[in-house]
């Protein structure tokens, strides 16, 4: 089954990660074969392919560039939500939400080691600006932005 394959995927990274000695290890909750350990993993399967690495984990340059990565990814977001239409979503943005965070969550779930998880996460960190850019009201964030009002066209 599906679960089987996931649990197992994240037994061999656990396994390589302790054969290598990796600095990146990420501790997680164990994957069971059933949707209920699916289902309970979530939020911190999101939560790690979010806000992973942090700046406080940062032990490497190149891990301290990811963590900025993340911090100004949730900054942009956090822009974009505050700032965001007060209509219905098209089905567009809700596809481009739909598929970016299921593969973040099945990322940050089945993924125990930093780089990897960082390497894992670029194929949904697109879709997700462009949710994030298709809620944005640029009027609201002109009047918002002084800075903004610069530029003819956004």
């Amino acid at each position: 089954s599906l679960f089987t394959v996931f649990k197992w995927k994240k037994k061999d990274f656990q396994g390589l990660a302790k054969s290598m000695d990796a600095k990146s290890l990420i501790d997680t909750y164990d994957l069971e074969d059933n949707a209920l350990s699916f289902l309970v993993n979530i939020p911190q399967g999101l939560f790690n392919a979010l806000f992973r690495p942090s700046i406080w984990e940062a032990y490497s340059p190149l891990i301290l560039m990811n963590a900025i990565e993340n911090m100004l990814l949730l900054g942009f977001m956090g822009l974009c939500f505050y700032f965001r239409k007060r209509v219905r979503l098209s089905e567009m943005s809700l596809y481009f939400l739909i598929y970016s965070i299921t593969l973040l969550i099945v990322v940050g779930m089945v993924t125990p080691i930093m780089g990897s998880l960082v390497r894992y996460k670029i194929p949904a960190l697109p879709f997700l600006l462009m949710f994030f850019i298709s809620i944005v009201d640029v009027d609201r964030l002109k009047k918002g932005i002084p800075l903004l009002n610069g530029f003819k066209k956004i």
